[in-house]
């Protein structure tokens, strides 16, 4: 019995620093005043599960710029909201409206989610999103959608 309490204790002592990584980056993303195309990336990979939870805003911003075509330049430069509903539309299962079918594009993707009620109504286009407006979307769409791909294996 001893053994067993001893396990569980190590184990769990063992396990905190992958926890506290992602709890360090949402905290981070709370404090910060306009999110940038590495943070936006970063929790969208992790929701998708490309990323592990310990890779960096670059692997994550790499990871998306190749597959979606991201205005922004480096991870580091603020990006606007309908840059992150592009985002956010291709992490989850977004049903688009029949102009989004047609051309899919962050504009159409930021009407999509704004009439699901994802994004507030009195936000812009080019608005630049607080983290903590930004992990309000990204709350809203755990809710609102599923992921697109729920059998996404985490690259190692």
């Amino acid at each position: 019995m001893r053994k067993f309490y001893l396990f569980t204790l190590i184990t769990c002592f063992l396990l905190t620093p992958v926890f506290a990584q992602s709890a360090d980056e949402v905290t981070k993303v709370i404090e910060t005043k306009e999110v940038t195309a590495g943070q936006a990336a970063y929790f969208a990979c992790t929701a998708a599960g490309t990323i592990k939870d310990t890779a960096s805003e670059q692997t994550a911003f790499n990871t998306l710029k190749e597959t979606l075509k991201l205005k922004a330049s480096s991870e580091s430069e603020v990006i606007t909201c309908d840059q992150i509903a592009w985002i956010v539309s291709n992490t989850w299962d977004v049903k688009g409206s029949l102009m989004y079918l047609i051309v899919p594009s962050p504009r159409y993707a930021y009407k999509q989610l704004k009439a699901d009620g994802v994004i507030p109504s009195n936000f812009d286009t080019k608005r630049k999103l607080t983290g903590h407006e930004f992990l309000n979307i990204l709350t809203k769409c755990q809710e609102v959608y599923k992921l697109k791909n729920d059998t996404a294996k985490v690259e190692k």
